[in-house]
C-alpha cells in the first residue's frame, strides 16, 4: 500500500485545531513515519526552511499567565523578550504536490529526526567567532545544511475540527497503511514506527506505571452529543451529561429539570447508543480495542 499522503495532509488539519489533544499527538506520529518512509524510498524530497514572526506566546516580549490580574509580566522565554520567533523545519515535499513542515523546536523534533535519519545529519561545534565558523548542522557527507527563508507559508496556517463520519475513515486509511507490510525490517527509524504503533492500542487498564509500559498510547474518538431531546424525558435539552468509555466519548443531552435540583437524574451507565456506532467507527473500535503489550 503507498504512503497515504493525501490523508494524512488532510488530516493535518486537524491535527492543528486539536493542539494539545492525544489524535494530534497520534496524527502528528503517523505523519513522521510516513515522510520517513516516503523519503528512504525516494518518493520525497528534502528542504530546510526557517520562518520569522510574532511570537505568539507573549505580547511585545512580555509574557503574562491568564490569572496573573494584577498586570505582573515576564520575559518570554520563547522569543526571550524580542517578540519575535525564529522556527525551524525540514520541509518534506511530495512528488504528488503534497509539502510538509517538521518542526525542529519543541519536546519530539520531528525535523531534526527527519534529516538525521535521511540524511546522516550530524551537529558540528565551529568554535565560534574566535575559529571563524558558527556552530551548525551537516549532513553525513559533511556538507552545511542551509536553512532558507521561506515565504509561502507560515506556521499553523490552516486548522479545522473535521466532521466525524470524515475523520473516521481517513484515520482508518492511514492505520491500515501502517499495519501493512509497508516497513522494512531494518531500517534506520525503527523506532519512529515503533512510537507510531503504540497510538493503535488502547492502555493498561490499571491505576498505576510500571516499568516497561508504553507512555500513554491510545486516543479516544469524540462521538459528539446524542440527537435529539432530553435522555430522560425528551424536552429541549439545556446540557449535556459527558460519558467516557474505553476510547469512545459522547455526551446526552438533559433538559434544565433533569440536570439539577430534585429530580436531577444519575448518569446512565449504558454503553454509546448503536445508532452512534458507525460501520467506520465499529472497525476503527475493533482495532483499537487491543490493549498495549507492556514491552515493545
Amino acid at each position: 500500500m503507498n504512503v497515504p499522503v493525501a490523508s494524512l495532509s488532510r488530516l493535518n488539519v486537524h491535527a492543528r485545531a486539536s493542539s494539545g489533544h492525544a489524535i494530534a499527538r497520534a496524527i502528528y506520529a503517523y505523519k513522521e513515519l510516513a515522510a520517513l518512509v516516503a523519503c528512504l524510498d525516494e518518493l520525497a524530497t528534502l528542504r530546510f526552511v526557517v520562518w520569522q514572526g510574532k511570537c505568539s506566546r507573549c505580547e511585545n516580549g512580555r509574557y503574562s499567565h491568564w490569572d496573573w490580574t494584577d498586570g505582573y509580566t515576564v520575559r518570554c522565554r520563547d522569543c526571550r523578550g524580542t517578540g519575535i520567533r525564529t522556527l525551524r523545519f525540514t520541509e518534506t515535499r511530495f512528488a504528488t504536490g503534497q509539502v510538509w513542515h517538521h518542526p525542529w523546536n519543541g519536546a519530539a523534533q520531528p525535523g531534526r529526526v527527519l534529516a538525521t535519519k535521511v540524511l546522516g545529519a550530524k551537529y558540528f561545534y565551529g568554535g565560534g567567532l574566535f575559529r571563524g565558523t558558527y556552530d551548525g548542522w551537516e549532513t553525513e557527507a559533511g556538507q552545511a545544511i542551509d536553512f532558507r527563508p521561506v515565504v509561502d507559508w507560515k506556521p499553523l496556517e490552516s486548522a479545522e475540527k473535521i466532521p466525524l463520519a470524515e475523520l473516521v475513515p481517513l484515520l482508518n486509511q492511514v492505520e491500515d497503511w501502517m499495519e501493512s507490510s509497508h516497513s522494512r525490517p531494518a531500517f534506520g527509524g525503527a523506532w519512529i514506527r515503533e512510537c507510531a504503533q503504540r497510538h493503535l492500542f488502547k492502555p493498561p487498564k490499571r491505576d498505576y506505571w510500571e516499568p516497561g509500559d508504553p507512555p500513554s498510547p491510545g486516543y479516544s474518538l469524540d462521538l459528539g452529543r446524542v440527537p435529539g431531546g432530553c435522555f430522560v424525558c425528551g424536552d429541549a435539552p439545556s446540557m449535556g451529561y459527558g460519558r467516557y468509555l474505553d476510547q469512545l466519548a459522547w455526551s446526552l443531552p438533559v433538559c434544565k429539570r433533569h440536570s439539577a435540583g430534585p429530580e436531577k437524574a444519575e448518569h446512565p451507565k449504558d454503553p454509546p447508543l448503536a445508532s452512534l456506532i458507525t460501520p467506520d467507527i465499529q472497525r476503527w473500535l475493533d482495532r483499537h480495542s487491543r490493549v498495549a503489550p507492556r514491552r515493545w
